[in-house]
């Protein structure tokens, strides 16, 4: 009996992470789309003008967040080929806590990719 209460309480509290990283994802996709960032990137397939958010999850480590979150602030070229990522006056305006939470979920990508 205490083996059974066990495996459910450890299912219960799985389930209810899963539930709380799904709706995380789910804002932050919202935020994603917001901020515009859908019109040039993909979850997960390349598009033309930009890296899809899994293969910039799969080229650059949890180190690169600040980096990365300067260029999702202020645009800027030659970090992903030939394509410019647009200056902040050419689209919406990102704030430092928006540029590094979409990086953090990007980044975390890599992870869920894993699993």
């Amino acid at each position: 009996m205490k083996k059974t209460i066990m495996a459910m309480a450890v299912i219960g509290g799985l389930s209810a992470i899963s539930l709380q990283a799904s709706a995380e994802s789910a804002d932050m996709m919202q935020l994603a789309e917001q901020k515009q960032c859908m019109t040039c990137h993909a979850l997960d397939h390349d598009m033309p003008k930009a890296p899809s958010f899994t293969s910039i999850a799969k080229k650059y480590p949890d180190s690169a967040l600040e980096v990365l979150a300067g260029k999702v602030r202020n645009g800027g070229e030659g970090h992903w080929g030939a394509a410019p990522m647009p200056s902040a006056g050419a689209r919406v305006e990102v704030t430092d806590e928006e540029s590094r939470q979409l990086v953090a979920w990007i980044l975390n990508m890599r992870q869920d990719s894993k699993q």
